[in-house]
């Protein structure tokens, strides 16, 4: 009798029974939700990973992994010892021979079925393959933990004698279904905010745009000059506030707030005064693009928040010197200049959160 090859170029889950991933709302420092997933077999059904890497079976002599798959093993070691566990998942499915039944027998002899199923290590019905599948699941699983793989990374599940490898008709075929099947999996970030594309929940987020833990809510810095003492923006700097004004009209689940920000120089009330009209004038230019005036809000926070401080700035120079040594003009005016600012804030409105994660387009922009 001939042995048969029924591998099929598909999903690992390709006839599975799948159901949809649990999750758990989880809150950062800052308050704002993060869904973390628990990994199920529909978690690797999305379109989450950048590389998918399936391995040779490690095939199982009863309950012991036979000699010739450590090999596999050692190289699923290796891989997972030079990814990232951060963007690291792998499935672990254990797999036996169809059970004997009645109806799959090879013989009519009970006596030579018995010999058989002794001899393949394989039961006399479906839940005693699930059990056993199962159990050689575990095995890899434990073997992988013994060598510092993280139980968090790893997917174990049992298929009994459901997904043969090969036909069953001779015995060697019987054999060789008893296996685990191995892959890895890992996670991608397609905008490349820093956020897992599992974990993202507004994907596409435009390059140079910072965001939160949920791949949401940032802010940007943009590129605008004001005149000493002065609320008007010059008229050659307003580039980037046009980008943002594009990135808020083709994605209308943002709204924002513009926050102006002087520096250290000057009476603390006066240069609150000024960093609200600052922020008002940007507000009211991105109203001149577009952005309905509805979605914007605008806030001065005066000199409260600065990026660097003198002292901060002293200290750093003069570490290790022996000789004290004071800031000259030149490191004074680009302390002011680093705190005189307009950051935009933006963020998904909270009826938007609620829903179904907003596809926002593609985009690159110009943004400092």
């Amino acid at each position: 009798m001939v042995l048969i090859n029924m591998s099929i170029a598909s999903d690992i889950y390709g006839g599975y029974s799948l159901t949809e991933p649990k999750s758990e709302k989880s809150s950062d420092t800052n308050g704002s939700d993060r869904t973390d997933y628990e990994l199920t077999a529909s978690f690797f059904t999305h379109d989450y990973f950048t590389q998918i890497k399936r391995y040779p079976p490690i095939f199982f002599d009863g309950e012991s992994i036979d000699g010739d798959s450590q090999e596999v093993f050692d190289q699923i070691l290796k891989d997972l010892n030079s990814s990232d566990p951060e963007r690291t998942r792998i499935t672990i499915i254990g797999h036996t021979a169809e059970s004997l039944d009645k109806k799959s027998q090879v013989s009519t002899n009970w006596f030579v079925n018995f010999f058989q199923n002794l001899a393949t290590h394989q039961g006399n019905d479906p839940e005693s393959d699930i059990n056993l599948s199962k159990k050689r699941g575990e095995i890899v699983f434990e073997k992988l933990l013994d060598n510092n793989v993280s139980k968090e990374i790893m997917f174990v599940s049992e298929r009994g004698g459901k997904d043969k490898l090969y036909t069953e008709g001779v015995e060697e075929g019987r054999r060789l279904n008893n296996r685990v099947d191995v892959a890895l999996y890992l996670i991608g970030d397609k905008d490349r905010d820093g956020v897992l594309d599992p974990y993202d929940r507004c994907p596409d987020t435009p390059s140079g745009l910072s965001v939160d833990k949920n791949g949401c809510e940032g802010s940007i810095r943009l590129d605008v000059q004001f005149a000493l003492d002065s609320a008007v923006v010059s008229a050659d700097k307003n580039d980037s506030v046009k980008s943002f004004a594009e990135f808020l009209i083709k994605n209308p689940p943002y709204d924002a707030v513009i926050v102006g920000h002087t520096d250290t120089q000057g009476r603390p009330a006066y240069n609150m005064g000024l960093s609200e009209r600052r922020a008002e004038a940007v507000k009211n230019m991105l109203i001149d693009f577009g952005v309905p005036a509805e979605r914007l809000k605008s806030e001065g926070r005066g000199m409260t928040e600065p990026l660097v401080t003198k002292e901060d700035a002293l200290k750093a120079k003069n570490e290790g010197k022996e000789t004290f040594e004071p800031l000259t003009k030149e490191e004074l005016e680009k302390i002011y200049a680093t705190n005189r600012r307009i950051e935009a804030h933006y963020f998904l409105r909270p009826e938007v959160k609620e829903k179904k994660k907003p596809k926002a387009p593609r985009l690159r922009l110009n943004l400092k």
